[in-house]
């Protein structure tokens, strides 16, 4: 174990991630795509929508088009449309 310096915490060191054999890189990539899929729609009901008076001061009201730029969920973009 290594000592963050300055604040004396034990920090463990990252293992080098399994290989799985015969497993590509993109079947690895498509299994983490779709692992949040059993509980996106649990967590879309959860999350509460951005308040619109929120939206309505973030936009100018002659706005024509909108950039999501950090579009995670979409909640906010289906929110713009």
């Amino acid at each position: 174990m290594a000592t963050v310096p300055g604040l004396g915490l034990a920090r463990t060191r990252r293992r080098h991630p399994v290989r799985l054999a015969g497993v590509t890189s993109d079947e690895r990539r498509q299994a983490r795509a779709v692992s949040f899929g059993a509980v996106a729609d649990a967590y879309e009901r959860g999350r509460p929508p951005y308040p619109p008076e929120a939206i309505d001061w973030l936009l100018p009201a002659a706005a024509a088009r909108v950039l999501d730029l950090g579009a995670g969920t979409g909640k906010l973009t289906c929110q713009l449309g």
